[in-house]
């Protein structure tokens, strides 16, 4: 239950790695997915971290062996003794790895993927040129690999070839991609709400201090967000710091599985926190979502002539809430929004109230009837809406 994305384009790559350990139902934000093998390799986990924990030190001493001709090599000493390891200690779980080694001298590297699955063996896959990839419990998000690829393809016009900047667009799309299944998703999937970001180019790999402040501006809260990644000069311990509330965590590498047993979950942006129709609406299928914003044109608050409007902008969504395959828990799946604006003369801003997101639920046959007959003319239809909303004459439009 973790998420690791990497992006690569030619000798570099960008990542994100979140850093929630989930052991028998309790979940910690200290685990660091990363960990280095030698000088030379480096390694991101997914999967079952008793296996890594397990198998990590008899890696690292067969590092000598490792050439960078024979790395990735099938027939190589890191294939022969993960594959061994395998044999004798399968994971309960499928288990990847996310792999690199640099060559200071040429200033080249070699990226694969690790893939050990239960019944299946090992396998050592290279990196695909221009494609993301994504493992663990992250890979269950919809699409989230096309949607990486797009966001990077189109962030590279503005950012160019600037990693940092093209590696928080990667976090950035899983974010949204995370929140569109609800915010119970991180939960659900194992995953912190806060990433790290590494860039590797050519031989120069970095896993990417970070200071964030901020603030959040919503019609339900205002707050403050200020927190740190970043590995103390004095203790050399690489620490999560939430300076607003005075909170600091410490990280470990996560193949230190007894030090991620305690802990706290580290959500400084309060991500997590934010409504989700799928905990509220347990007992549905589906829900529909209505968003309804009214604004006044600047210069009406100015003037009492007839002729100033309001605007009235309303959208409207099907989210359905979809088992996950092999789990016990559902995630929501949200539609492309339905949305129009409209103008309207001042005098009816007391009809259309500022009500933002309102949800209703249908039965299985009136939703049936609802999609069949929803388009984008149905959205000021207060006839026809009013016809299968309750309350619609009270939320949304006051006579």
């Amino acid at each position: 239950m973790t998420i690791v994305s990497v992006y690569r384009k030619d000798k570099t790559a960008v990542f994100a790695s979140d850093f929630r350990s989930t052991t028998k139902g309790n979940q910690t934000d200290v685990s660091l997915k990363f960990t280095d093998i030698g000088n030379d390799i480096g390694l991101f986990f997914s999967g079952d971290a008793s296996f890594w924990n397990e198998n990590i030190q008899s890696i690292k001493e067969i590092t000598k062996e490792v050439s960078f001709l024979n790395v990735w090599d099938r027939e190589g000493p890191l294939y022969e003794v993960i594959n061994n390891a395998y044999w004798s200690q399968k994971p309960r779980i499928r288990t990847r790895a996310i792999g690199f080694m640099i060559n200071n001298q040429t200033q080249d590297n070699k990226m694969s993927t690790i893939d050990i699955h239960p019944g299946l063996g090992v396998r050592f896959v290279p990196l695909e040129n221009n494609r993301s990839l994504v493992i663990g419990s992250g890979a269950f998000l919809t699409n989230i690999e096309e949607r990486i690829n797009k966001r990077i393809l189109r962030d590279r016009e503005e950012f160019g070839d600037d990693l940092y900047s093209l590696s928080d667009s990667m976090r950035k799309e899983i974010l949204e991609s995370l929140l569109n299944h609800g915010s119970s998703s991180f939960r659900k999937l194992g995953i912190s709400p806060y990433m790290a970001l590494h860039t590797l180019a050519g031989s120069h790999f970095m896993i990417r201090g970070e200071h964030i402040q901020g603030e959040v501006y919503s019609d339900k809260q205002n707050f403050k967000y200020d927190y740190s990644f970043l590995r103390d000069e004095n203790s050399n311990q690489i620490k999560l710091i939430d300076h607003i509330n005075d909170k600091q965590l410490l990280v470990d590498d996560v193949t230190n599985i007894d030090n991620s047993l305690s802990g706290d979950l580290f959500d400084p942006q309060q991500i997590t926190s934010i409504f989700d129709p799928e905990v509220e609406f347990q007992n549905n299928d589906f829900v529909y979502l209505f968003h309804q914003w009214v604004t006044i044109h600047d210069e009406a608050r100015f003037s009492n002539v007839e002729r100033e409007t309001i605007s009235v902008f309303r959208s409207l969504k099907r989210i359905s809430f979809k088992q996950v395959l092999n789990y016990d828990f559902r995630l929501s799946h949200s539609s492309e929004p339905i949305s129009d604006i409209k103008d309207f003369p001042l005098k009816y801003l007391q009809n259309y109230p500022d009500c933002r997101d309102q949800y209703f639920v249908l039965t299985e046959i009136k939703d049936k009837q609802f999609l069949k007959e929803l388009n984008q003319d149905q959205l000021f239809d207060h006839n026809w809406l009013s016809s299968y909303i309750e309350d619609y004459y009270r939320i949304f439009f006051v006579k």
